[in-house]
């Protein structure tokens, strides 16, 4: 086969073109919804600390951080122009322009072989499901954006004999480890994979050495000349002390697997099961099978729809969502393609299977329920490559061209093809609807109607209770901390997005970690870094004086700070010892809504 893009000829460019303006409207309205004190400001937050010049690894003992270097010198520009004021919508809309340059480069990698509608399903699918529906850089965020991009680049790599697609597959892939170093097994199956594939294929194994090796070395080099060897030591301890009271990784694996596989056979989802073995190859004329498959995205995400009100569950975000279709159309598009004899989407195919390793070491290391969908990065390239099947098994039913190259397949390619439009279309809104009906534990955006006004969450729309408790945090902080104090917070990471001054503990997202905190009293020791003032989870005060025996950090600040102060939302001390804040707390009934 001869491969080539013909963007320029080809119809479906301009409706590409045309989805790609909706979506990223779309995207930007939708950065605007929901307020979360949690994961989301806890990644914001290891970003403004970097941008303010702590060290990854060295101040920051967490691997997480690692996922947010990307968003570093964009928030360090923000900080520049306009300090804390709107830095989570900002770093939302960073996150929306980073993954549209990976779109973008993945589209192109794609048009090797397939025409613009099957390329552009094929990305956004890959692109935008994400843990808690959040969308920000991170640890959460990056590797998904990068295994996608290193499968897609990959394929063109060897189709195309490209060491250039090879050397930025190798990049993708290094990339995708630092940013979360739970990636390395699935991307190191695939680079694997795309090595052998691609050892007699030109220049592309070459350059996936060339480009996966010289990132790789510069990263050790970064660490080796800035951290150290020791800081990184130091870090996996800390991390491997705190998190051995938690389930062991098989508890983890089983934990998961037995929520999503009660989610798949409940009532709710049998449609789903059976349009996806009505898919499958067999006696079923091809249209019916056709118009089955691409039935599935939609009938897997009405039941998310119709329990919108309830409290998250499994199949109800954007990550969740996003592992049942990939697992329950990977049988039906597998056979077709096999059945068809379709090489590239084969090759495809096999280069997405690395994403089933890579689910099942994330299932096995994350902490988080399963209803969140913190395991879906790894199977992102998987969805966005099924995507590209169904549109495929579509156009080929009903008689329109989907491959790019010489033999366009299936009809002439001067039309858009309206089936291969509609499957499209039918499953991308599907994804897009289930990302919309909550952002990590906001409601719905019909719910979530409240504006922020001002603050690190300006911008945002979030419901009036939530709005009222970030205003009342910006009085309380405003009053405990004075411009430029250093501070500490105990399990409330959104904290450092309140105050101006240095974030001054060893990692942001600081827990009930009972004796592991001794690595946390030794960095401020060893930096001198104890904060002016401590903001306390209220469930963690209200047990001061027994953690106080069991955790070193607590014992240190009973023994110096004086009992923790009780402001509502959460306990304060300051090192002066002071019982009252420096400033008077403005009118809290100002922050009334509704």
């Amino acid at each position: 086969m001869r491969y080539g893009r013909h963007a320029g000829s080809d119809p479906q460019g301009p409706v590409v073109a045309a989805m790609t303006v909706a979506l990223v409207a779309f995207a930007l309205w939708r950065v605007r919804q929901g307020v979360d004190m949690g994961d989301g400001a806890h990644v914001v937050a290891l970003a403004v600390r970097i941008a303010e010049g702590d060290v990854v690894l060295a101040d920051e003992l967490n691997l997480q951080a690692l996922g947010s270097l990307a968003a570093v010198p964009f928030t360090w520009a923000w900080l520049q122009v306009a300090g804390l004021e709107g830095v989570v919508l900002a770093s939302r809309t960073f996150y929306v322009v980073l993954a549209l340059g990976v779109g973008a480069l993945g589209y192109a990698a794609l048009r090797s072989g397939f025409r613009p509608l099957p390329a552009f399903v094929a990305v956004v699918l890959a692109c935008t499901p994400t843990p808690y529906n959040l969308l920000v850089t991170s640890y959460n965020t990056v590797p998904g954006l990068m295994l996608g991009l290193a499968t897609f680049t990959g394929y063109a790599a060897l189709v195309r004999r490209s060491g250039r697609w090879g050397s930025v597959a190798g990049v993708a892939l290094a990339l995708a480890v630092l940013s979360h170093p739970s990636a390395l097994p699935g991307a190191a199956v695939l680079g694997l994979l795309l090595l052998v594939l691609g050892w007699r294929r030109g220049t592309a194994a070459a350059g996936l050495l060339l480009g996966g090796g010289l990132t790789s070395a510069v990263v050790v080099v970064g660490v080796l000349a800035g951290p150290g060897l020791g800081a990184l030591i130091a870090t996996v301890d800390y991390t491997t002390s705190y998190q051995s009271a938690r389930p062991e990784p098989v508890a983890r694996l089983m934990r998961t697997a037995t929520d999503f596989a009660r989610t798949v056979v409940s009532p709710a989802y049998l449609p789903v099961l059976a349009l996806a073995a009505l898919a499958c190859p067999g006696r079923v004329p091809a249209r019916w099978r056709a118009v089955a498959a691409a039935l599935v995205p939609v009938a897997a995400a009405l039941p998310a729809l119709a329990r919108v009100g309830e409290p998250e569950h499994v199949g109800g975000t954007s990550g969740t969502y996003a592992v049942i279709v990939a697992l329950v159309l990977a049988l039906p598009v597998t056979l077709g393609a096999v059945r068809r004899g379709d090489r590239d989407l084969r090759l495809l195919l096999a280069l997405a299977a690395p994403g089933l390793v890579g689910l099942l070491v994330y299932a096995s290391l994350t902490n988080a329920t399963a209803s969140w969908g913190a395991v879906v990065p790894p199977v992102v390239p998987l969805l966005g490559v099924l995507g590209l099947g169904v549109a495929a098994t579509v156009a080929e039913a009903f008689g329109e061209p989907w491959r790019g190259g010489a033999d366009g397949g299936g009809g002439s390619p001067r039309t858009v093809g309206v089936a291969t439009l509609v499957v499209v279309v039918l499953a991308v809104t599907s994804l897009l609807g289930t990302h919309t009906l909550r952002s990590f534990r906001d409601p719905a955006p019909w719910i979530a109607t409240t504006a922020v006004e001002t603050g690190p969450n300006a911008g945002l729309r979030t419901t009036a209770a939530r709005a009222s408790s970030d205003c009342e945090w910006q009085l309380l902080l405003g009053a405990w901390a004075r411009p430029g104090e250093g501070l500490l917070a105990y399990s409330l990471p959104a904290a450092y997005l309140y105050t101006d001054g240095p974030t001054d503990t060893a990692i942001v997202w600081l827990g009930d970690f009972g004796a592991a905190n001794a690595d946390v009293v030794d960095w401020l020791d060893r930096t001198g870094r104890w904060p002016d003032v401590v903001v306390v989870q209220s469930a963690i005060a209200r047990a001061w004086e027994e953690k106080s025996t069991t955790d070193p950090l607590i014992g240190r600040l009973a023994a110096g700070y004086g009992p923790p102060q009780d402001v509502d939302h959460f306990f304060v001390l300051r090192r002066d010892g002071a019982t009252e804040p420096p400033s008077p707390v403005r009118d809290r009934t100002s922050c009334a809504v509704g």
